[in-house]
């Protein structure tokens, strides 16, 4: 049945879900009824019927966190619970643009608690340093080096895109990824994230890269894996200069 259908919902909830609904294809699929090829997604192993679970006590669990930066797209900050039995259980996702790192960090520490939290692993691009002035003295600082005076100690991802793409889906074919039920942005990025088409035009491989935009828990979600299974670029952690002068 689709969900018009549904005499319980009432007719305003339906408009909202039409206009909010920008995919076609998510439409049809969800609200219409009508199952939708797989054909093109970069995850056509995530099931939600199998990966997505309601949410349960992570006592006993191996905590970490997945940072990718963004000032206009969101700042996406995913929580990890790796269990004993060694599947790992995405648990929260924090989504925000428009805010500095200081800003961003203390929500992140925020929604964190009291959690043990064993590491954070963030996007190598955020080790690039950007000129500053304090007090009439210039000096270089990264977006890495902002979260750490923030009180978030980072380290960074391991950035080769087919290889993490490679582990996400291993993960998912061997029941070892599940995603918690309220990570609501990160189960709809798994069921939008495509290959791109771009390459097929000028004559490459469309499966090479997929798709810009979107796909900024997707980034997580690798910086995340890799971590998981051992790699990364390296393990310093970029550190406050005592001495910021040039």
């Amino acid at each position: 049945f689709t969900t018009f259908e549904n005499p319980f919902l009432p007719a305003a909830e339906k408009d909202i879900a039409q206009k909010q609904t920008k995919n076609a294809l998510i439409y049809k699929q969800e609200y219409l009824a009508e199952p939708q090829s797989h054909e093109g997604l970069v995850y056509p192993e995530f099931t939600p019927e199998i990966h997505v679970v309601p949410p349960f006590n992570i006592t006993g669990a191996r905590l970490f966190r997945s940072i990718d930066w963004g000032i206009q797209a969101p700042c996406v900050c995913l929580w990890a619970a790796l269990m004993p039995g060694g599947e790992i259980y995405i648990y929260r996702e924090h989504y925000r643009n428009g805010l500095p790192v200081p800003k961003q960090a203390a929500m992140i520490s925020g929604l964190s608690g009291r959690e043990q939290i064993e590491a954070t692993v963030i996007d190598p691009s955020t080790r690039r340093r950007e000129s500053k002035a304090m007090e009439g003295k210039s000096y270089f600082e990264s977006i890495q080096m902002q979260f750490t005076r923030s009180g978030i100690p980072t380290l960074l991802g391991h950035n080769n895109v087919q290889e993490g793409i490679s582990i996400v889906t291993d993960a998912l074919l061997n029941n070892k990824l599940f995603i918690f039920d309220t990570c609501t942005s990160l189960i709809m990025e798994f069921m939008l994230y495509e290959w791109a088409t771009a390459a097929q035009e000028e004559g490459g491989n469309a499966n090479d890269k997929p798709k810009d935009g979107g796909d900024d828990g997707m980034d997580a979600l690798r910086y995340m894996l890799c971590m998981l299974s051992g790699k990364s670029r390296g393990t310093g952690i970029d550190t406050p200069p005592k001495n910021c002068t040039i």
